[in-house]
């Protein structure tokens, strides 16, 4: 996997957090996680918890340290890259 190419997945619904955030869980295809946290928006209304989706996305880079970052300076590992799924928003 390259960083910046685009990648066909396919994924679970899973939950959505209460900061907007909706979980793809068993994320399969040219790029594989256990899940993916992506920012919630109304086109996926139309899903339900535990319907399959199918998606293009493009394969970006971020440092890990969003949600534990005490942790993460705290064991002196703060340049933790990891990889995530981004999506480019379609304008009308």
């Amino acid at each position: 996997m390259i960083i910046g190419n685009k990648v066909r997945c396919r994924a679970i619904i899973g939950t959505r957090s209460h900061l907007d955030k909706l979980c793809l869980e068993n994320v399969q295809g040219e790029y594989v996680n256990d899940h993916e946290w992506i920012p919630y928006s109304s086109r996926f209304d139309m899903f339900e918890e535990g319907d399959c989706i199918a998606f293009t996305a493009r394969i970006t880079q971020y440092m890990g340290v969003e949600n534990c970052g005490k942790i993460v300076d705290k064991i002196g590992l703060k340049t933790i890259r990891d990889l995530r799924l981004s999506y480019e928003k379609k304008h009308p």
